[in-house]
């Protein structure tokens, strides 16, 4: 309606007091503050009251979720696996959707980025896989996978972020993006989180996170090592 226009936020219908801004933001929630909220807006004409937003609050740790294996080689001469795939993990103790996230896939200098869209959630302590695409018949099928997408990567040097939407990232080195929940460069990769990037992987080497995923300085060369898939 017209300017100039008032808003009045509410918790379970009471006022807050000197809450009258356009947004409301509780910058750290704590269990007393669940409940429904509604703005009254309200300028010459009369008051209009939002549809509530149901703020819940969860007791539990929140989650982290990390890139914990990275496989490159499927499908090639002496690969392990017909197909490339990453291995999620999630350290919390809630379950935490991935719905409306991505797996994105940058060569080791590339500034162009392929998106796999993922869905569905990742229980507390468990591993999500995402199963890529195949260079080849050699290997063995991966077990069923949570989510597939058509990304190509490479096992011995690339880039690898977990995105919290679906938008293509740009650049050579996004590291410290909003949206990244983590980033991995491995090989050669021309960026990494902390000091240098994680070891190249190759057809019958994958790229673990240590500690079973758990493992998370922020420190692609520390927090990571080579085995089987």
């Amino acid at each position: 309606g017209a300017a100039p226009l008032s808003y009045q936020w509410r918790s379970n219908d009471v006022a807050l007091l000197d809450v009258t801004n356009v947004s409301y933001a509780i910058a750290s929630a704590q269990t007393n503050d669940a409940a429904s909220y509604t703005v009254v807006i309200t300028n010459f004409a009369g008051s209009v009251t939002s549809a509530p937003a149901i703020l819940t609050v969860n007791s539990g740790t929140a989650a982290n979720l990390v890139i914990s294996q990275i496989y490159g080689g499927g499908g090639n001469s002496g690969a392990t696996y017909r197909n490339d795939y990453v291995e999620l993990f999630n350290p919390g103790s809630l379950a935490t959707s991935v719905t409306g996230w991505s797996v994105q896939y940058a060569s080791s200098s590339g500034t162009s980025w392929q998106v796999g869209n993922l869905n569905g959630a990742i229980p507390a302590g468990g591993y999500y896989l995402v199963q890529l695409s195949s260079g080849g018949a050699n290997g063995s099928a991966l077990p069923v996978a949570n989510a597939t997408n058509a990304i190509n990567i490479s096992g011995a040097n690339g880039k690898l972020a977990l995105v919290t939407n679906q938008v293509a990232l740009s650049g050579a080195n996004p590291v410290g993006g909003v949206t990244i929940a983590d980033f991995v460069g491995y090989g050669s990769a021309g960026a990494f989180e902390g000091s240098d990037a994680a070891p190249a992987g190759a057809n019958a080497i994958a790229i673990f996170r240590k500690n079973n995923g758990a493992t998370d300085t922020d420190n692609n060369a520390a927090d990571f090592e080579t085995g089987a898939p």
